[in-house]
């Protein structure tokens, strides 16, 4: 599931209904893209370090 935060709801929200540079999925295929990218790049550093995952991060754990 993916959670959007305030900030990023609110430039979704701009960028698909207040302006029309791309069709209004590109912008939320580009939101999910970012969240899986931050969420992998935090399970790598967690596990460089050797730490346990938060319980948030368990269901990404390949």
């Amino acid at each position: 599931m993916i959670h959007l935060t305030v900030p990023a709801l609110a430039t979704v929200f701009a960028a698909t209904v207040l302006v029309r540079h791309h069709e209004p999925g590109h912008h939320l295929r580009q939101h999910h893209w970012r969240a899986v990218h931050q969420t992998r790049a935090t399970v790598s550093h967690y596990r460089r370090r050797g730490d346990p995952l938060p319980t948030r991060l368990r269901p990404w754990r390949q």
